[in-house]
Parts: C-alpha cells; sequence; structure tokens
C-alpha cells in the first residue's frame, strides 16, 4: 500500500507540473501578444498625433499665408484706388472738354514710375474713345466700348471702385486687371471712365517671394468666383472660376475666413487651403499647401516607425519563438511523464488476467461512493460474486483453462454494466465484485439476474460441477445511506455476508443483504 500511495503522489506531482506548464505557457503567450499590442498601439497613437499635428500646422501656415497675400492685394489695390478718386474729382470739376492733356499725361507717368503695381492709367470718354494716359499718345482709332469695365460704368450709376476681370492690354499686350471708377458730367449723366490697370504679374512675383513647397497655390479672385491671378501659372486644363468651388458655394455664405482640405477647381490638385474675404475689396484670396508636402515629413517617420517596429517585433518573434520552444518541449516531457505514471498507475490499478479493475481500484471508488452517497442520500450498491466449485474447474481442466474461464466471464460481466460509473473488479482468485452508484434496490437485482444469466449464457463446461456448467452466485448489498453509519467496510462485510448465504442456499443463484436502512 505504501508503494500504491507513493504511486499516486508521483503521478498527482507530475500532473500539477503538466498543468504549471501550460499556465506558464499560457501566460508567456498573453504577454508577448500584449507587448506586441502595447508597441503597435503607442506608435500608432504617436503616429495619428503627428499626423493631427502636422495638418494643424499646415493649417496654421495656410491662414497666415492667405493674410499676409490678402493683406498685400488690398493695400497695392487701395493705393491705385486712392490716385483714382483724387484725380477723377479735379477731371470732374475741370469737365473732360477743358483738360490740360499734357499735364495729365506727365502725372500719370510719374504715378505709375512711383507705383509698382500700377500698370497704366487711362481716360475714356464718353464713347469709349482715349483722351489720355501715360502712354505714348495712343491710336486715335481706340475704343474700349467692348470692355467690362466701360459697360459695367456705363450701366450703372455707381461711383465707387470696379473691379473687373483680367484682360489683356491692347497697347501693351500685359495681362493687366482693371481697376475703375465712372466719371460724370456735372448732370450726373456719364461722362467716361477712369482706368487704372494693375499686371498680374506684380502678385506673381510677391507670391514667388513665399516658400510654399512645389505644388502649393495662390488664386487671387473676384467674388463671382473670376481668378485674377493664380501663381504657379498653369496652362490649359485649367478652370479660370471658382464659382463652383467649396469655398463659394458652401463657406463664405457662412463665414468670411477659414481652412478647409480640398481638391482644387483650378487645377484638380489636392490641397489644404486658407481663405479670406477682403472686407472693402470685391475679392477673395486663397492660399493652398500641397496635401502631398503636409505629409511628406509624417510619410518618411511612418516608414522609418514601420522599420524600426517590424525590426522590434522580429526580434520579439526570435525570442519568443526559442523561449515557447523550450517551454513546449518541458511540457512535452512533463506529459511523457505524466502518460507513462498515468500508464504505471493503470497497471497498478487493473487485474492483469481479465483488464477489469482489481481490489485497489475497487477500495479507492468505493471510498469515494460512500462518502458521495452520505452527502447527496443517493443509493448506493454493491455486488460480490463467487464462481461455483471453481477449485475442481483447475483441478479438471489445468489452471490455463481457468484462466481462460476467468477472462470470459469477466467479457460477459463487463458486457452487462451500461453506465460509465459502474465499476466492475477482480477482488481475488475466482471471487468478482461490481459497484453501482446511484442504483437502488430494484434496480441493482435487475443487474446481478442479468450477470448470472450472462455467465450461464456462455455455457462454459465443468464436469465437476452439479450444474454441469460454470455458474456464480452472488451477495447484493444495497444502502440509500440515509443514516451516518454507512463505511466502505460496511458494503464489502454486507455484501460477502450475503454471498455467504447465497452459497449456502445452494449456489447458482444471488441473494440480497440487509441495507442500513432496513
Amino acid at each position: 500500500m505504501k508503494r500504491l500511495s507513493d504511486l499516486l503522489e508521483t503521478s498527482r506531482v507530475a500532473e500539477e507540473s503538466v498543468q504549471r506548464s501550460y499556465a506558464l505557457f499560457r501566460w508567456a503567450v498573453a504577454f508577448i501578444l500584449v507587448m506586441v499590442l502595447c508597441i503597435v498601439a503607442l506608435e500608432s497613437w504617436r503616429l495619428a498625433q503627428d499626423y493631427q499635428n502636422a495638418y494643424t500646422a499646415a493649417a496654421n501656415s495656410a491662414t497666415n499665408l492667405t493674410r499676409a497675400a490678402a493683406q498685400q492685394a488690398e493695400g497695392a489695390i487701395l493705393q491705385v484706388d486712392t490716385l483714382l478718386f483724387g484725380v477723377r474729382e479735379r477731371m470732374e470739376g475741370d469737365g473732360l472738354e477743358h483738360l490740360d492733356i499734357a499735364r495729365l499725361q506727365r502725372l500719370f507717368t510719374g504715378q505709375v514710375a512711383a507705383t509698382p503695381q500700377l500698370h497704366g492709367l487711362y481716360v475714356f470718354d464718353e464713347h469709349g474713345h482715349w483722351v489720355v494716359s501715360d502712354k505714348a499718345p495712343m491710336p486715335q482709332e481706340v475704343n474700349v466700348t467692348d470692355r467690362e469695365y466701360f459697360l459695367y460704368h456705363q450701366q450703372h450709376v455707381d461711383r465707387g471702385l470696379h473691379i473687373g476681370p483680367v484682360f489683356v492690354s491692347r497697347s501693351t499686350g500685359d495681362q493687366v486687371i482693371p481697376l475703375s471708377r465712372r466719371i460724370d458730367h456735372p448732370d450726373g449723366s456719364f461722362a467716361g471712365v477712369f482706368v487704372g490697370t494693375i499686371d498680374i504679374r506684380y502678385f506673381e512675383d510677391y507670391y514667388a517671394n513665399f516658400r510654399v513647397d512645389a505644388k502649393g497655390a495662390f488664386v487671387l479672385a473676384l467674388r463671382d468666383g473670376s481668378v485674377l491671378v493664380k501663381h504657379p501659372v498653369l496652362e490649359g486644363g485649367v478652370s479660370n472660376s471658382l464659382a463652383n468651388g467649396e469655398v463659394y458655394r458652401n463657406r463664405l455664405p457662412y463665414g468670411p475666413e477659414g481652412v478647409i482640405q480640398m481638391v482644387s477647381v483650378v487645377d484638380n490638385q489636392p490641397r489644404l487651403y486658407g481663405y479670406k474675404a477682403l472686407h472693402d475689396l470685391p475679392l477673395v484670396m486663397e492660399a493652398g499647401i500641397s496635401t502631398e508636402s503636409i505629409v511628406q515629413g509624417w510619410t518618411h517617420d511612418l516608414f522609418k516607425t514601420v522599420v524600426i517596429v517590424l525590426v522590434m517585433l522580429l526580434g520579439m518573434g526570435v525570442f519568443s519563438y526559442f523561449f515557447l520552444q523550450q517551454l513546449r518541449s518541458k511540457i512535452v516531457m512533463a506529459e511523457a511523464l505524466q502518460v507513462a505514471h498515468t500508464a504505471v498507475q493503470d497497471m497498478a490499478m487493473r487485474d492483469g488476467l481479465t483488464g477489469l479493475g482489481n481490489r485497489r481500484l475497487l477500495d479507492r471508488h468505493l471510498d469515494d461512493e460512500v462518502a458521495r452517497a452520505r452527502r447527496s442520500g443517493l443509493p448506493l450498491s454493491l455486488i460480490m460474486l463467487d464462481l461455483d466449485f471453481f477449485k475442481r474447474f483447475n483441478d479438471h481442466y489445468g489452471h490455463y483453462a481457468g484462466d481462460e474461464c476467468l477472462r470470459r466471464v469477466a467479457s460477459a460481466l463487463q458486457a452487462t454494466l451500461h453506465r460509465p460509473g459502474d465499476l466492475a473488479v477482480r477482488y481475488g482468485g475466482e471471487e468478482l465484485a461490481v459497484l453501482i452508484p446511484d442504483t437502488d434496490a430494484v434496480g441493482a437485482t435487475v443487474l446481478v439476474e442479468q450477470i448470472l444469466d450472462a455467465i450461464r449464457a456462455l455455457a462454459i463446461a465443468h464436469a465437476d460441477s452439479p450444474f454441469t456448467q460454470v455458474t456464480a452466485s452472488a451477495g447484493l448489498f444495497v444502502s440509500t445511506a440515509v443514516l451516518g453509519e454507512l463505511t466502505a467496510a460496511a458494503m464489502i462485510q454486507g455484501a460477502d455476508a450475503a454471498l455467504y448465504k447465497a452459497k449456502q442456499n445452494g449456489r447458482d443463484q444471488w441473494f440480497r443483504g440487509l441495507a442500513v436502512e432496513d
């Protein structure tokens, strides 16, 4: 019994070792996965923050560029308009028919020379004919009645500044922006137009001084969406109107200034735009930074981060692989040891001849079932069997035949049991036992009769038996465990006493012993 106890303890230790190894393996895998997820999550969060910061910085830059460009445009145009306003008042006071042409031409020439943005100054009468300009005498056939600014002032009594769309100057061939004011006769009727033009290259040169990316852009446009200046200058396949753009349709109606990421309607390039509507002039300024340049640095950082994280993960993966391989080897060895101990334990608990459990296994299970029956109050039954006149069988047929007889009887006995919890054992010699938990007297009676019938059905010849074949006697003991006195020893003693009574009554039969509650 001491050797069995040591074997059971060794088996328990081996099983605990396997469970600890599995637990360590699971914790190791979980730890590795958590570390990988933490690294990926932290780097993803950092990259997301850097991405947001890049766009925030770009938005600030776009806003500052827009405000600077808008301030420059407003200052340049208002400076020219101040000249237009003052000279127009003097001309209206003198009347166009009384102008000192030579003096005015000198004045215009000096003003154009002194004002960098000013391309030219022109006065046209009510019929669109040239009156005076800063240029050399213009051909008399020049007529501007087809120009947008002339038609505007002819049809509107508005005496304020009018900014027209870009056109090509007939005197110089340059693209210019016309700034004009209406000239009236003393009676308020239309007398002509005073025009100052700004060469668009003035704005382009100014925008070129900003350190914007290669795909950055500046656009100066009228409030109706007509583009006045775009930098860089793009040829073909581009739009000259912003009217259908996101800024004009959905932003300016709700606010004069802001930042928006969009695809430009001018050249179809994605940019982050700052936009601003000038307060005193019918103009809108837009400055855009290309999306590509915004994320260029972030993309480079993303590539480096991905490489570094992949190297880290690869290193962790290699380390984890070898670590888990070592741990797996330990688990395999522990499992093999457990299997070996289980096999040895099974051998110690099994009868080598019949394949049934042995007395040790019955003792172990009987103790457990008695304890369970006492807790639950469920019935517990035990059958003890003994082959009739088996010594005579061995003497007559030999021990080899006796062993074969025991094997066949054991197989028949096992075949009658259909529940996993039922246990059949070789108790010793030709004596067998069947432990049937959760079975009352009625069920146990049916089973014991089935067992005896199964043994008879083998029809094993026994010449020295009065029954002429191998038979068995059985003792049945049933207890509902309603009393606390139920023990494993009491169960065995009760079944043995019943078996003895069956033998006394003539064998080849069964007898039920008194149950505890009886």
